[in-house]
Protein backbone atom coordinates (compact mmCIF):
# COMPACT_ATOMS: atom_id res chain seq x y z
CA UNK A 1 0.00 0.00 0.00
CA UNK A 2 1.40 3.17 -1.39
CA UNK A 3 -0.41 5.51 -0.13
CA UNK A 4 -0.20 6.13 3.55
CA UNK A 5 -3.25 5.73 5.97
CA UNK A 6 -5.19 8.84 6.43
CA UNK A 7 -5.60 10.36 9.71
CA UNK A 8 -9.52 10.38 8.96
CA UNK A 9 -12.30 7.43 9.48
CA UNK A 10 -11.71 4.45 7.29
CA UNK A 11 -13.65 1.18 6.84
CA UNK A 12 -13.05 -2.00 4.71
CA UNK A 13 -15.67 -3.39 2.01
CA UNK A 14 -17.25 -5.81 4.44
CA UNK A 15 -17.18 -3.35 7.53
CA UNK A 16 -20.15 -3.86 9.71
CA UNK A 17 -20.63 -0.21 10.24
CA UNK A 18 -21.45 0.18 6.65
CA UNK A 19 -24.97 -1.93 6.91
CA UNK A 20 -28.20 -1.48 7.10
CA UNK A 21 -28.34 -3.01 10.60
CA UNK A 22 -26.10 -0.27 11.66
CA UNK A 23 -28.11 2.63 11.22
CA UNK A 24 -31.76 0.67 10.98
CA UNK A 25 -32.85 0.61 14.32
CA UNK A 26 -31.71 4.02 15.49
CA UNK A 27 -33.19 5.80 12.83
CA UNK A 28 -36.26 4.03 12.38
CA UNK A 29 -37.23 5.99 15.56
CA UNK A 30 -36.68 9.29 14.64
CA UNK A 31 -40.10 11.25 13.83
CA UNK A 32 -39.41 12.03 10.23
CA UNK A 33 -40.71 10.21 7.26
CA UNK A 34 -39.20 6.38 5.92
CA UNK A 35 -40.27 3.81 3.94
CA UNK A 36 -42.11 1.26 6.16
CA UNK A 37 -39.12 -1.54 6.39
CA UNK A 38 -39.37 -4.85 7.52
CA UNK A 39 -36.46 -8.02 7.97
CA UNK A 40 -36.38 -11.61 7.11
CA UNK A 41 -33.61 -13.54 8.52
CA UNK A 42 -31.38 -15.49 6.02
CA UNK A 43 -29.54 -18.74 7.25
CA UNK A 44 -26.42 -19.37 6.20
CA UNK A 45 -25.15 -21.00 3.68
CA UNK A 46 -23.79 -24.35 4.06
CA UNK A 47 -20.56 -24.72 1.41
CA UNK A 48 -21.60 -24.60 -2.09
CA UNK A 49 -25.14 -23.31 -1.39
CA UNK A 50 -27.23 -20.63 -1.83
CA UNK A 51 -29.01 -18.95 1.28
CA UNK A 52 -31.75 -20.08 2.65
CA UNK A 53 -34.94 -18.24 3.84
CA UNK A 54 -38.51 -18.58 5.44
CA UNK A 55 -41.04 -17.87 2.18
CA UNK A 56 -43.76 -17.92 4.30
CA UNK A 57 -42.78 -15.33 6.48
CA UNK A 58 -41.30 -13.62 3.32
CA UNK A 59 -45.18 -13.68 1.58
CA UNK A 60 -46.44 -12.37 5.08
CA UNK A 61 -44.30 -9.28 4.98
CA UNK A 62 -45.20 -8.43 1.33
CA UNK A 63 -48.37 -8.73 2.54
CA UNK A 64 -48.42 -6.56 5.12
CA UNK A 65 -46.69 -3.64 2.47
CA UNK A 66 -49.48 -4.06 0.53
CA UNK A 67 -48.38 -6.77 -2.37
CA UNK A 68 -45.52 -4.54 -3.65
CA UNK A 69 -42.17 -4.44 -2.10
CA UNK A 70 -38.03 -2.87 -2.62
CA UNK A 71 -35.69 -5.44 -1.27
CA UNK A 72 -32.03 -4.40 -0.07
CA UNK A 73 -29.40 -6.39 1.49
CA UNK A 74 -27.50 -5.05 4.84
CA UNK A 75 -24.91 -3.49 2.76
CA UNK A 76 -26.58 -2.56 -0.83
CA UNK A 77 -29.41 -3.00 -3.13
CA UNK A 78 -29.35 -4.99 -6.65
CA UNK A 79 -28.90 -2.56 -9.62
CA UNK A 80 -31.78 -4.40 -11.58
CA UNK A 81 -35.59 -3.74 -11.10
CA UNK A 82 -36.04 -7.70 -11.76
CA UNK A 83 -33.63 -8.49 -8.91
CA UNK A 84 -34.97 -5.34 -6.11
CA UNK A 85 -38.61 -5.17 -7.08
CA UNK A 86 -41.78 -7.44 -6.31
CA UNK A 87 -44.21 -6.65 -8.03
CA UNK A 88 -46.70 -8.77 -7.03
CA UNK A 89 -47.46 -11.08 -3.66
CA UNK A 90 -47.67 -14.02 -5.24
CA UNK A 91 -45.09 -16.78 -3.87
CA UNK A 92 -43.26 -17.59 -7.23
CA UNK A 93 -42.98 -13.67 -7.59
CA UNK A 94 -41.52 -13.48 -4.29
CA UNK A 95 -38.98 -16.25 -5.20
CA UNK A 96 -38.05 -14.97 -7.91
CA UNK A 97 -36.88 -11.65 -7.21
CA UNK A 98 -35.19 -13.33 -4.14
CA UNK A 99 -33.11 -15.66 -5.96
CA UNK A 100 -32.62 -13.03 -8.65
CA UNK A 101 -31.33 -10.31 -5.62
CA UNK A 102 -28.95 -13.31 -4.13
CA UNK A 103 -27.29 -14.46 -7.42
CA UNK A 104 -26.80 -10.43 -7.91
CA UNK A 105 -24.96 -10.73 -5.08
CA UNK A 106 -22.96 -13.75 -5.39
CA UNK A 107 -21.55 -12.48 -9.34
CA UNK A 108 -20.64 -8.66 -7.45
CA UNK A 109 -19.07 -10.73 -4.50
CA UNK A 110 -21.21 -8.18 -2.09
CA UNK A 111 -22.16 -9.75 1.48
CA UNK A 112 -26.04 -9.78 1.89
CA UNK A 113 -25.74 -10.01 5.66
CA UNK A 114 -27.93 -11.28 8.04
CA UNK A 115 -30.88 -11.02 6.20
CA UNK A 116 -33.04 -9.01 3.55
CA UNK A 117 -34.54 -6.00 4.09
CA UNK A 118 -38.33 -5.69 2.64
CA UNK A 119 -38.67 -1.96 2.39
CA UNK A 120 -42.29 -0.16 1.34
CA UNK A 121 -42.35 0.81 -2.87
CA UNK A 122 -41.96 4.45 -2.86
CA UNK A 123 -43.83 6.28 -5.77
CA UNK A 124 -40.87 7.90 -7.40
CA UNK A 125 -41.52 7.88 -11.09
CA UNK A 126 -41.20 11.46 -11.90
CA UNK A 127 -40.73 11.19 -15.77
CA UNK A 128 -43.22 8.52 -16.92
CA UNK A 129 -41.80 8.53 -20.48
CA UNK A 130 -38.58 6.87 -19.54
CA UNK A 131 -37.99 3.26 -17.76
CA UNK A 132 -35.65 4.67 -15.29
CA UNK A 133 -37.13 5.60 -11.91
CA UNK A 134 -35.75 9.50 -12.00
CA UNK A 135 -36.40 11.05 -8.67
CA UNK A 136 -35.27 14.04 -6.95
CA UNK A 137 -32.28 12.60 -4.51
CA UNK A 138 -30.21 15.15 -1.86
CA UNK A 139 -27.43 13.64 0.48
CA UNK A 140 -26.76 15.65 3.71
CA UNK A 141 -23.42 15.16 5.43
CA UNK A 142 -23.04 15.16 9.18
CA UNK A 143 -20.24 14.95 11.80
CA UNK A 144 -20.81 14.86 15.81
CA UNK A 145 -24.46 15.92 15.11
CA UNK A 146 -23.82 18.96 13.25
CA UNK A 147 -25.30 19.61 9.16
CA UNK A 148 -22.22 20.53 7.30
CA UNK A 149 -23.03 20.44 3.52
CA UNK A 150 -25.39 18.95 1.22
CA UNK A 151 -25.51 18.02 -2.27
CA UNK A 152 -28.13 17.42 -5.06
CA UNK A 153 -27.64 13.82 -6.22
CA UNK A 154 -26.04 14.68 -10.02
CA UNK A 155 -23.78 11.42 -10.88
CA UNK A 156 -26.45 9.42 -12.63
CA UNK A 157 -25.67 8.96 -16.35
CA UNK A 158 -28.43 10.26 -18.86
CA UNK A 159 -30.36 12.13 -16.37
CA UNK A 160 -31.79 15.27 -17.81
CA UNK A 161 -34.34 15.46 -14.60
CA UNK A 162 -31.71 16.73 -12.73
CA UNK A 163 -30.85 19.50 -15.02
CA UNK A 164 -34.91 20.51 -15.18
CA UNK A 165 -35.51 23.89 -13.07
CA UNK A 166 -38.44 22.65 -11.27
CA UNK A 167 -36.64 20.14 -9.84
CA UNK A 168 -33.34 22.22 -9.18
CA UNK A 169 -35.49 24.70 -7.48
CA UNK A 170 -36.30 22.21 -4.64
CA UNK A 171 -32.49 22.88 -3.22
CA UNK A 172 -31.87 26.63 -4.07
CA UNK A 173 -32.43 28.46 -1.29
CA UNK A 174 -32.33 31.71 -3.22
CA UNK A 175 -34.55 30.49 -6.00
CA UNK A 176 -37.29 33.13 -5.87
CA UNK A 177 -39.65 29.77 -5.76
CA UNK A 178 -38.01 27.99 -2.92
CA UNK A 179 -40.52 26.04 -1.55
CA UNK A 180 -41.59 24.92 1.85
CA UNK A 181 -41.29 21.49 1.23
CA UNK A 182 -37.35 22.40 0.90
CA UNK A 183 -37.78 23.66 4.35
CA UNK A 184 -38.84 20.09 5.45
CA UNK A 185 -35.99 18.23 4.28
CA UNK A 186 -33.38 20.55 5.92
CA UNK A 187 -35.78 20.24 9.11
CA UNK A 188 -35.12 16.05 8.83
CA UNK A 189 -31.49 16.27 8.28
CA UNK A 190 -31.49 18.19 11.15
CA UNK A 191 -33.58 15.91 13.49
CA UNK A 192 -31.54 13.04 12.27
CA UNK A 193 -27.80 15.05 12.86
CA UNK A 194 -29.54 15.11 16.55
CA UNK A 195 -30.47 11.85 17.12
CA UNK A 196 -26.83 10.65 15.30
CA UNK A 197 -24.29 12.88 17.41
CA UNK A 198 -21.87 10.77 17.77
CA UNK A 199 -19.73 10.14 14.28
CA UNK A 200 -19.52 11.05 10.92
CA UNK A 201 -22.66 10.19 8.53
CA UNK A 202 -24.14 10.29 4.93
CA UNK A 203 -28.06 10.58 4.98
CA UNK A 204 -30.13 10.30 1.47
CA UNK A 205 -33.74 11.46 1.56
CA UNK A 206 -35.37 10.96 -1.38
CA UNK A 207 -39.10 13.36 -2.92
CA UNK A 208 -41.49 10.99 -3.99
CA UNK A 209 -43.96 12.10 -6.96
CA UNK A 210 -46.79 13.59 -3.48
CA UNK A 211 -43.84 15.59 -2.55
CA UNK A 212 -42.65 14.15 0.30
CA UNK A 213 -39.13 13.43 1.46
CA UNK A 214 -38.43 10.07 2.49
CA UNK A 215 -35.30 9.11 4.37
CA UNK A 216 -33.69 6.20 2.92
CA UNK A 217 -30.38 5.58 3.25
CA UNK A 218 -27.37 6.01 5.63
CA UNK A 219 -24.08 5.47 5.45
CA UNK A 220 -20.74 6.33 7.80
CA UNK A 221 -18.98 9.21 6.13
CA UNK A 222 -15.36 7.66 5.97
CA UNK A 223 -12.67 6.63 3.31
CA UNK A 224 -12.15 2.82 2.01
CA UNK A 225 -8.78 1.76 0.75
CA UNK A 226 -9.10 0.37 -3.57
CA UNK A 227 -6.36 -2.28 -3.89
CA UNK A 228 -6.49 -1.86 -7.59
CA UNK A 229 -6.24 1.57 -7.85
CA UNK A 230 -3.94 2.26 -4.55
CA UNK A 231 -5.85 5.06 -3.70
CA UNK A 232 -8.38 6.07 -0.40
CA UNK A 233 -11.63 6.63 -1.82
CA UNK A 234 -15.18 7.90 -0.56
CA UNK A 235 -17.58 5.50 0.37
CA UNK A 236 -20.45 8.35 0.55
CA UNK A 237 -19.59 10.84 -2.92
CA UNK A 238 -19.62 14.60 -2.58
CA UNK A 239 -20.52 16.22 -5.30
CA UNK A 240 -18.19 19.24 -6.61
CA UNK A 241 -15.27 20.22 -5.37
CA UNK A 242 -16.34 20.45 -1.85
CA UNK A 243 -14.22 21.29 1.25
CA UNK A 244 -15.76 18.65 3.24
CA UNK A 245 -14.89 16.07 0.88
CA UNK A 246 -12.73 13.61 2.81
CA UNK A 247 -10.68 12.60 -1.02
CA UNK A 248 -9.81 15.81 -1.11
CA UNK A 249 -8.87 16.22 2.64
CA UNK A 250 -7.14 13.48 2.24
CA UNK A 251 -4.94 14.34 -0.77
CA UNK A 252 -4.14 17.73 -0.10
CA UNK A 253 -2.78 16.19 3.42
CA UNK A 254 -0.40 14.11 1.57
CA UNK A 255 0.40 16.59 -0.64
CA UNK A 256 1.83 18.64 2.34
CA UNK A 257 3.87 16.07 3.98
CA UNK A 258 5.42 15.47 0.85
CA UNK A 259 6.34 19.51 0.65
Amino acid sequence: MSNSEPSLPTATRTDERLTMGHWWEQAKEIDVPQPETHFLNIDPPEEGQKPQYDISEAMHIVAKLGGEAFIKGGFRSAETARANHITEPSKQAINTTIQEFIDEMIMRQTPIGRGIYFREYLPLTWDKFTRADYHPEVRFFIRDGEVICHHLRTDLPDDPLHEREDITRFFDPDHASFPKITQAVHEYAEQVAATFNDGWWSVDFVLSTNYNWYLTDMAIDALQYIEKQDEWSNISNHQGDCKHDLENIYQMKQHQSST
